[in-house]
């Protein structure tokens, strides 16, 4: 369908007393009058005055002008016809089928058809008129009286015939109408589509989507067609940029349609790890690939930060003994820093190693090592003992001859295994001195209960030493020999 232009006009002259009462309605409107009955000729011009009707018994007149278009018929060079369409109503009792009207043209205006002086206007009589410029200009003549004003079919559509949008009254049902009473439709378009405009018998009409105007009748029937077009589709251009090449790369984004995603990626590089996507300086997302719908052309940079060390153990041994040392290490991290601390040791680091040293007689403490890549930070941490104790143990009797019993107490090893996590299992040590400090008897034993022979030694005090092979440094007690 083109877009030529429909006029609905009303140009009525009177030229004669005792006439028709009209009101001019502009934009595509018809004259709308009162039926006063006429005794006399009446007359009125149509298209400014290049034709008039003279005429009797004449109540109203109908006046529907369809200008020319480009496009007609499908061919870019051709024009649509110029012709008008003029609708007279004439008095109760009047025989439109045998009408002599006087026609008048305008100066140097032919009429290129002949016409009886008495003719039937009961269906359109055709005027065809060369205007002094040289153009053809048509004019149907029709007449109806009350009793013959036409009533007949109208039909709705909609183009496209589904998804464009829908009317009220809606298409599909047929409609009594009566050409010579305004119609109302509605047209509402679907989301992306916009209404065009009317078409009315396949002429176009106007583009407010109110229509409110008279729809004339063709052999009993009318179309009124509402024409949705698609909205023109708005394009959005993503583009996506890595804030630093050496940490990461980018790709995806680029142009499209309001509405739908774009693919965008982002992938760090060895030592880096994937931050997030900002937008105007604030963070959208951090999911480094995913499908992102843009409301605007923008600009999507991704930010990337260094990676943190791989999961790391410190190794070492559980518990120190007492006055000795122990050497603590963390796995080698390219470009790391490594800061040692400890709540019960001090000492120093050294590479990637550190060493301590025990000062005092802690029982327990933390070891800990904070590895440093790229500004971010992870702290691993070794939970150690310190054994600062001497062996407890008991002996009988004393004075002593023959044989000594000695009980240790185990339950301190119990209690720490438990509160350290590990499995102390000591093997007692047990040793007897002279008065000179030479060793003159010795056992062993895994047990809390064990006995030293000292027959054969001579009388005197000796000096009983217990060790536990953890802590280094024995409990010792004095008795005395009696053989």
């Amino acid at each position: 369908m083109k877009s030529p232009i429909l006029k609905l006009v009303a140009l009525i002259a009177l030229l004669t007393a005792g006439g028709f009462s009209s009101m001019a309605q502009n934009n595509g409107s018809a004259l709308s009058s009162a039926n006063n009955p006429a005794s006399s000729s009446t007359a009125f011009a149509v298209d400014k005055n290049i034709i008039s009707v003279e005429i009797s018994n004449l109540v109203d007149a109908y006046i529907l002008e369809y200008e020319p278009y480009s496009g007609y018929g499908g061919f870019p060079e051709a024009w649509s016809p110029h012709f008008w369409t003029i609708k007279m109503f004439m008095a109760e009792g009047t025989d439109v089928t045998s009408l002599a009207p006087i026609i008048n043209l305008a100066p140097g205006a032919t009429i290129k058809s002949k016409h009886a002086d008495v003719q039937d206007f009961s269906q359109p009589v055709e005027y065809t008129v060369i205007c002094e410029d040289g153009s053809t200009v048509t004019y149907f003549f029709s007449a109806y009286t009350e009793n013959t004003r036409a009533i007949g079919i109208l039909y709705i559509e909609w183009s496209p015939f589904s998804g464009g949008g829908t009317t009220s009254p809606l298409r599909g049902t047929y409609y009594s109408h009566d050409e010579n009473v305004r119609y109302s439709c509605m047209a509402f378009p679907n989301q992306g589509y916009s209404f065009e405009r009317w078409y009315v018998n396949d002429s176009p009409a106007g583009t407010n989507p109110d229509f409110y105007d008279y729809i004339p009748l063709y052999y009993g029937a009318g179309t009124l067609l509402a024409s949705f077009v698609p909205n023109s589709p708005v394009y959005y251009t993503v583009t996506v940029l890595s804030q630093n090449s050496m940490m990461g790369t980018v790709s995806g984004g680029g142009s499209v349609a309001a509405g739908s995603s774009v693919y965008i990626s982002a992938s760090p590089k060895s030592g880096w790890v994937f931050e997030g996507w900002y937008l105007n300086g604030s963070r959208i997302s951090t999911t480094a690939s995913y499908y992102y719908y843009p409301s605007a052309t923008c600009t999507l940079i991704a930010k990337f930060t260094a990676a943190p060390p791989p999961p790391m153990t410190i190794t070492g041994p559980s518990y120190i003994s007492c006055d000795s040392n122990a050497d603590y290490y963390m796995p080698y991290v390219a470009g790391a820093t490594y800061t040692w601390s400890s709540d019960v040791l001090s000492g120093y680091f050294y590479n990637h190693n550190a060493y301590f040293f025990a000062p005092g007689y802690p029982t327990n403490g933390m070891v800990a090592c904070t590895v440093t890549v790229g500004g971010v930070s992870t702290m691993y941490m070794k939970l150690v003992f310190v054994d600062c104790w001497s062996p407890s143990f008991i002996f009988y009797p004393n004075p002593a001859s023959g044989m000594v019993n000695i009980k240790i107490d185990t339950e301190r090893y119990e209690n720490a295994s438990n509160a350290r996590g590990v499995n102390m299992d000591p093997t007692y040590d047990i040793r007897l001195y002279n008065g000179q400090g030479n060793l003159v008897r010795n056992t062993t034993t895994k047990s809390d209960k064990t006995q030293l022979n000292l027959s054969g030694l001579p009388n005197g005090v000796y000096y009983l030493h217990v060790y536990d092979g953890i802590s280094g440094k024995p409990e010792v007690k004095q008795i005395i020999v009696q053989n």
